[in-house]
């Protein structure tokens, strides 16, 4: 059956709204008895927040429709006035004030974005080249959510310049593994596994500072570096296909020292900041040397014999 193209978009806008909205409703009652306990809400506040969640999501989507026919919408101010101050502000409304006015707000913006996209859908024609460059920067971010536990093949990775951080790194000069000088640039300049090491490293930070039970922080520390480690093990294949690498006058067993070697370095920074944020959360000495102990020991069970097995299997 041909449908028009204005229809084909209606519906899977219903279809997008209606899978977000399903996750938003799941997310409320998730919170409900924290709401409902800690911040002692009455029914129709409870009932309030969850409209004004669907709201919102229904308006974020109503820019991201508006930005096909009207570019300007894709502007920074845009994003960050809807994607962020519109909720941040109502969300304070309704938390603080407890206003209903918040509602009130979300569907002035849900007139406004529509009565733009029927004037738009009239006299504009549909940005095809905006909306896949956004559908490729929407997969990318999913890629780089599910990056975090697996290895993803599609993550497109930059390669960045760092000249301030050669005084800390081993130089071509001086160091007698050239396999040390290639792996820490490596890792430091390609975003794949700098940026992945960062975003870990902040969730881990994150995690620690909700959490005020002293297992459950020490859970996110050991999880965090075995996810960390386990998403570096691609880097010691980087320079395979380069030819070059092949001639140096280097052992495969030096080239395999050198990558334990840049492990153990980052996984310890990993999870000294790890006991850091532990610690800010809640300051506990046999929390600490428990953090510590087995750290160091899931370092070098990862680094070691964890590394070698997974070497010999990929043989």
């Amino acid at each position: 059956m041909n449908i028009s193209f204005p229809l084909y978009l209606k519906k899977a806008f219903r279809y997008s709204f209606s899978r977000s909205g399903f996750i938003q409703i799941l997310g409320w009652i998730v919170i409900l008895p924290l709401i409902v306990q800690g911040l002692h809400w009455s029914n129709w506040l409870v009932l309030l927040l969850l409209g004004q969640q669907l709201l919102l999501k229904y308006c974020w989507q109503q820019l991201d429709f508006a930005k096909a026919y009207q570019p300007a919408f894709a502007k920074v101010a845009w994003q960050i006035g809807i994607h962020w101050l519109l909720p941040l502000g109502c969300l304070t409304l309704l938390i603080w004030g407890r206003l209903p006015i918040s509602l009130l707000i979300v569907i002035a913006g849900i007139f406004y974005l529509n009565h733009q996209i029927k004037l738009q859908q009239q006299t504009a024609v549909f940005s095809w080249k905006l909306m896949i460059n956004l559908e490729e920067q929407r997969l990318q971010g999913v890629y780089r959510l599910i990056n975090l536990f697996i290895d993803v093949p599609q993550i497109k990775g930059k390669v960045r310049r760092l000249h301030w951080f050669d005084r800390w790194l081993p130089s071509a000069q001086k160091t007698t593994n050239g396999f040390e000088f290639l792996f820490s640039r490596s890792f430091l300049r390609r975003s794949e596994y700098s940026g992945l090491y960062l975003r870990l490293i902040l969730l881990m930070i994150f995690l620690n500072v909700i959490f005020q039970n002293n297992w459950l922080q020490l859970a996110v520390i050991l999880i965090g570096i075995y996810l960390i480690g386990f998403q570096l093990f691609p880097l010691f294949s980087t320079f395979e296909e380069n030819v070059f690498v092949h001639l140096y006058p280097i052992s495969a067993q030096q080239q395999t020292d050198a990558f334990s070697k840049l492990l153990q370095r980052v996984l310890v920074i990993a999870l000294l900041i790890g006991i850091c944020s532990s610690q800010l959360a809640k300051i506990s000495i046999e929390n600490l040397i428990w953090q510590l102990l087995l750290g160091l020991v899931e370092i070098w069970i990862i680094s070691k014999p964890f590394w070698q097995a997974h070497l010999r299997k990929n043989a």
